[in-house]
């Protein structure tokens, strides 16, 4: 009996929010990328804050994440988009951004190539917790983009002129 009730319920939740319109969470056509988040979705803004103003479609837990502990992940749409965020204590401790849509003010993002992040004095970061190719910008404080084509490199020089941003993970300027 329980358990029906509890279906039920999550039924009609999900129903409730298919039936809401979607929030604009601060989005615009033209949203700019920023290292501390996109339009309303800010790194630490909490989950509940950030409910009343943006459209969270998903919300789960993730049994081993990167560091082979359980991880809070939820999507927000944007836009015509979404993005996942990493949640830690109820708040958005990370955001992972693989669309191409959102860019920062210099026009970098998602697709940008490995020369136009060396035009922008672009450096290499300390390994990401995936060993993945990360590089930050001068201007661009509180991202980090992760380099396809680039599994290995761990200088400039060895990393392909074909290489291109597929994530960009903005963790917050503080």
């Amino acid at each position: 009996m329980l358990a029906c009730c509890v279906c039920t319920c999550a039924s009609a939740q999900e129903q409730r929010q298919k039936e809401e319109p979607p929030k604009p969470c601060g989005g615009a056509p033209r949203t700019v990328l920023s290292g501390n988040g996109i339009g309303d979705l800010r790194v630490g803004a909490s989950v509940t804050a950030l409910r009343t103003k943006c459209s969270v479609v998903s919300d789960s837990t993730i049994e081993s994440g990167a560091e082979g502990l359980p991880e809070r992940w939820i999507v927000v749409v944007l836009g015509h988009d979404s993005v996942q965020a990493l949640i830690s204590i109820d708040r958005v401790a990370r955001i992972d951004v693989r669309s191409p849509h959102f860019r920062t003010a210099d026009g970098l993002g998602v697709g940008s190539s490995a020369r136009e992040l060396r035009a922008n004095s672009a450096r290499v970061l300390p390994r990401g917790e995936e060993s993945e190719f990360e590089v930050g910008l001068p201007t661009a404080c509180g991202l980090r983009f992760r380099l396809e084509g680039a599994t290995g490199a761990r200088t400039w020089t060895e990393v392909p002129i074909e290489a291109t941003v597929d994530r960009v993970l903005v963790v917050g300027c503080f």
